[in-house]
């Protein structure tokens, strides 16, 4: 929001994925221009992770006519918009009982329990930015151009690690300020130092669980 109020909005803003939602891709491109550059989560219901061809994407939605299409050509038979636990406005879809009652597919489609497949997803500006950011992830260009946040969480951790910035030392929002700016300062002066003298980057902090495999590799 500060840059946005000095007029020097960024064209994209790259996040973490905790920071994206369909919602949030939606508001931030239409409000401010700006397009919001993070790995999408994914589609986490069990017919994704089945990967048999029966996960939401594989189903084609028609908005000028309310309606959603299945693998097998069948359309869905009520189009209802709702208002979920988490307050946000969705679309809920059925399809017949009868229809999918005589489908080889039911069982992989809706569940053996199932009589029918029962669809929820966002809006339609909400439902497609997400589905064009989970197709964008996975087109190499893209891991290159998140990469360079790789070095934006380097610096973070830097500064929190070796430079106590998480820790305010004085009172008072420009006192604060002027903290984090010679924060950054220092942080320049001792890579420009370390570069100079020609000490190599520092290895990547292994996590507990990689450091645990590790150690049981080796006993």
């Amino acid at each position: 929001m500060a840059l946005v109020d000095k007029g020097l909005p960024p064209a994209q803003h790259l996040v973490d994925t905790g920071y994206l939602d369909a919602g949030i891709l939606v508001e931030t491109a239409q409000r401010f221009d700006i397009e919001l550059i993070s790995p999408a989560r994914h589609d986490l219901r069990w017919q994704a992770k089945a990967k048999t061809g029966f996960a939401a994407e594989s189903f084609a939605i028609d908005w000028k006519q309310r309606r959603v299409i299945c693998p097998m050509e069948a359309c869905s038979s009520s189009w209802t918009e709702a208002i979920d636990n988490r307050s946000t406005a969705v679309i809920k879809v059925k399809f017949s009982r009868k229809v999918c009652g005589a489908c080889a597919c039911r069982v992989a489609c809706a569940g053996p329990n199932a009589q029918r497949r029962l669809m929820t997803f966002r809006t339609r500006d909400q439902h497609l930015a997400l589905t064009a950011s989970r197709q964008r992830q996975r087109e190499p260009a893209f891991a290159a151009l998140y990469a360079s946040r790789a070095g934006v969480e380097a610096t973070i951790s830097q500064a929190i690690r070796g430079f106590g910035l998480r820790s305010a030392r004085y009172v008072g929002s420009a006192k604060t300020a002027l903290q984090h700016q010679a924060t950054a300062a220092a942080i320049n002066l001792v890579r420009l130092v370390r570069w100079i003298c020609g000490i190599p980057l520092a290895a990547t902090r292994p996590g507990h669980f990689a450091t645990l495999t590790a150690h049981n590799a080796l006993t």
